[in-house]
């Protein structure tokens, strides 16, 4: 049995101006990535530029097994990117440039739609930085897929109510100068529609909410190389054990029902497949913190006019 994960939306190449040195990256090609490694059949759809930058991109995730047969190319802005530097392994955004998703957003036609059902995903992310045309999550749901929701470090209480009702699993995250009342917020999404959120909280862990209850989850602390799709590893692996987990609990239970017999009442072991799915995702996220970049072999920074 394997995990189809599919990744729509941003991707932005990650530029450490110091080392002059460019890394792939960007949150929806990142999750692809990290599932894959993790054993999980992974496909992108995005827009990238017809730029040395894009070409990173593209070669980059082709090299890890992931499917980029709807990635499409423009030429009229570059690659998005973001400066990065580090302080202490910690990564530190500067300038982003995302004028290539703003003028081609993410617009899901009849033929991207019979691609997701030949895929046939079992778990689909996007996330805040996607620029999805409005609607396309509410499309993806009417279809009956499973959706991860990243709403990242830029967050807005009032734009839950219009993402919420379209997503199973919330992710986002919360800077230390951010920090109010995680158990409230978490209880507003879900109350907003979405069946599970989750707070990442940097070294001081994570917290999930699930409806009924909240499952907090310490941080696994390192010395960090760099920091870099540290929280991407973490969505990548709460999802690829958690999805898989009930993946085969849904087989199971198909198995008893075809006997005829009651399905048990298996809320305790989705609550044990939460905690571990959480570890897992601490565990893989601490050790993403031990590599350059968030995945991939960096080139040469070429310094685009």
């Amino acid at each position: 049995m394997i995990l189809k994960a599919l990744c729509i939306g941003d991707n932005n190449v990650d530029i450490y101006e110091e080392q002059e040195i460019v890394y792939p990256g960007g949150n929806c090609i990142n999750v692809s990535v990290y599932m894959s490694r993790n054993g999980c059949k992974t496909g992108y759809i995005g827009v990238v530029g017809n730029d040395y930058m894009g070409d990173l991109q593209i070669d980059s995730i082709k090299k890890e097994g992931v499917a980029v047969d709807r990635v499409k190319r423009f030429s009229d802005f570059p690659t998005a990117n973001a400066i990065i530097t580090l302080k202490d392994g910690d990564r530190v955004f500067g300038e982003y440039h995302p004028e290539l998703h703003e003028a081609h957003p993410v617009c899901l036609l009849e033929e991207d739609m019979e691609y997701i059902r030949q895929f046939a995903p079992d778990v689909i992310h996007s996330c805040y930085y996607s620029f999805l045309e409005p609607g396309t999550l509410e499309q993806l749901k009417r279809a009956g897929y499973f959706i991860s929701y990243d709403y990242t470090e830029e967050w807005k209480e009032e734009d839950f109510p219009n993402k919420a009702p379209y997503v199973d699993i919330v992710f986002l995250s919360c800077p230390l100068d951010r920090e109010g009342d995680v158990k409230a917020i978490l209880k507003k999404i879900v109350l907003d529609g979405a069946k599970m959120a989750v707070m990442t909280l940097g070294a001081k862990g994570s917290v999930l909410y699930d409806g009924r209850e909240f499952y907090e989850q310490e941080a696994y602390r390192v010395e960090p190389v760099d920091t870099m799709g540290a929280g991407d590893s973490f969505i990548s692996k709460f999802l690829e054990s958690y999805c898989y987990g009930m993946k085969q609990t849904e087989e199971a239970l198909n198995n008893i029902e075809g006997t005829g017999q009651k399905c048990p009442d298996i809320r305790s072991y989705k609550e044990n497949l939460i905690r571990y799915s959480l570890s897992q995702a601490a565990v893989y996220a601490a050790s993403n913190c031990m590599n350059k970049g968030a995945f991939g072999e960096g080139i040469a920074y070429r310094k685009v006019p």
